[in-house]
């Protein structure tokens, strides 16, 4: 069952954008917006998104944005490439030997490296440029090797696409895409290359899900004031708000709150009973537990550990958030902004219970949204009935 909001938009035959927050039926709405056009088409940042539309509608004609574009150069392949193939460039293509000696030699992640080869292609900035004006230590200090691993890169680029290549392709051969209903999800997380993908449409009317405030792919291009500005000047599109969290315990909803603006930080929240902090032993009964996402801010050996990132559009009964620590959350170098829009988006995947681990010292967030004092550390857990969350609304 739809909600009355909810079933403003559904029904509209108007082009909207939605600010939905996390927990108030998003994809519920989108899916809903599918079934009544047949033939519109779907489209995402992420997979699981894609996935969690598919779910619920087999028949939705949903893609990430990547994949349409791939779907659609598939078609045209043998004038555009003329190949048998279309190749997504792998370590199998030459790569992993270059991959493995830079884990071996520096003290870098290599997704730093190849997100600065996106931008690359995003901005159309040298690679020499984008080291230069970098204000990432790791980038500067081994610029030498990025360098060498960008020309190897480069080489094989010329026989393989990456996924910026899928994009740049797609925007070089289609002139446009005619569909009566389109729908675009997680608009927040898109960068200016992917905005132009979506600038082919053409359509009788359009829906646009966003959450400003789960914007966290600042790293990967996305530009929050780029996306602000297409809300400012699309004035034929009307703004629609989804505000109830269904998903969140009232006390995670008054934490997320206070994460997102600056003045409700202000306001002094008991989280007394609300959210509980475990240390090693505690964490690890945790870890194979089902409708339980285990949640770290970086990479981890353990499979059973997701990024945020990953995690973002899942929900699950319990959440664990693994190595809240000082020093790593927030990541020091990257903006603070985006880092608490990081920890909202994880606090916000529980349904019903969350627990925060840390080792040794905490993080700072975890006193500056008042989780922790210095007088009390840890916290019991009880359960709370659904509240009601106010999403910031966009000043035009």
């Amino acid at each position: 069952m739809l909600d009355k909001f909810q079933n403003e938009i559904v029904n509209t035959n108007k082009s909207c954008f939605v600010s939905a927050g996390p927990g108030s039926g998003k994809t519920k709405v989108v899916v809903a917006k599918a079934l009544m056009y047949p033939r519109s088409i779907t489209l995402s940042f992420g997979r699981k998104a894609i996935q969690e539309i598919k779910q619920r509608n087999s028949q939705a004609n949903a893609y990430t944005i990547h994949s349409f574009c791939y779907r659609n150069l598939k078609l045209k392949e043998k004038t555009i490439l003329n190949e048998n193939n279309i190749e997504i460039l792998a370590e199998k293509h030459g790569l992993e030997k270059e991959i493995q000696r830079i884990k071996a030699v520096l003290n870098i992640e290599i997704k730093k490296i190849f997100n600065l080869v996106s931008q690359s292609k995003n901005l159309n900035k040298s690679i020499e440029t984008l080291i230069s004006s970098s204000k990432d230590f790791d980038i500067r200090v081994y610029a030498e090797y990025i360098y060498d691993f960008c020309k190897i890169y480069d080489k094989l680029n010329k026989i393989y696409l990456d996924y910026d290549d899928l994009l740049i392709k797609f925007l070089e051969n289609t002139k446009d895409v005619e569909t009566e209903q389109l729908i675009i999800d997680e608009f927040q997380d898109v960068n200016n290359l992917q905005i132009e993908v979506l600038r082919k449409f053409v359509f009788d009317s359009c829906l646009i899900t966003y959450d400003i405030n789960q914007a966290i792919y600042g790293f990967r291009n996305a530009n929050i004031e780029d996306i602000l500005q297409i809300f400012y000047t699309n004035t034929n599109f009307e703004h629609f708000f989804l505000h109830t969290n269904y998903r969140s315990p009232v006390c995670v909803v008054e934490v997320a709150n206070k994460i997102i603006d600056f003045q409700y930080r202000q306001k002094a929240i008991n989280t007394e009973g609300c959210i509980k902090i475990i240390n090693d032993d505690e964490l690890n009964k945790y870890l194979n537990q089902e409708n339980t996402l285990i949640l770290s801010r970086h990479s981890q050996k353990n499979k059973n550990i997701l990024t945020i990132h990953q995690a973002k559009g899942l929900e699950a009964e319990r959440v664990v958030l693994f190595n809240v620590e000082h020093g790593i959350f927030p990541d020091p170098k990257n903006d603070i902004e985006e880092e608490r829009r990081i920890f909202y988006v994880a606090l916000t995947r529980t349904k019903r219970e969350l627990f925060i681990h840390y080792s040794k010292k905490p993080s700072s967030f975890l006193y500056e949204f008042g989780i922790l004092n210095k007088k009390q550390k840890y916290h019991t857990l009880q359960y709370h009935k659904l509240a009601n969350f106010q999403i910031k609304r966009i000043k035009s």
